[in-house]
């Protein structure tokens, strides 16, 4: 699976990125936001089923990021972790195709 390569967020254009080899402070990664460059880098050899809870818990960082939501590291990652893992189980649990919706297929 393949996310659009610009998404919006708030009233921010990211990019949505694929890389080989993603680290983050020298450790391997599977994804990652920076509100500096305005970006989700994903992982480019991940599981489909991995990299959509990857995407969805990226997108909680940057939605928050968007808001003005300032948490500690550690509680923001659980935060995007879990709104990342219950918004993945609410589309899969619910049959939503993300894509048919997104270019208005029924």
């Amino acid at each position: 699976m393949r996310f659009p390569k610009t998404i919006k967020v708030g009233p921010y254009v990211m990019d949505v990125k694929y890389e080989e080899d993603l680290e983050y402070e020298g450790d391997a990664t599977l994804g990652l936001f920076s509100s500096h460059d305005l970006e989700i880098t994903l992982s480019a050899d991940m599981n489909p089923q991995l990299e959509i809870g990857v995407f969805f818990h990226e997108l909680v960082h940057a939605i928050l990021w968007t808001t003005g939501a300032n948490y500690s590291e550690e509680y923001s990652e659980n935060l995007c972790t879990s709104l990342g893992n219950g918004l993945m189980a609410f589309f899969k649990e619910n049959k939503i195709d993300l894509f048919k919706v997104a270019k208005g297929d029924k």
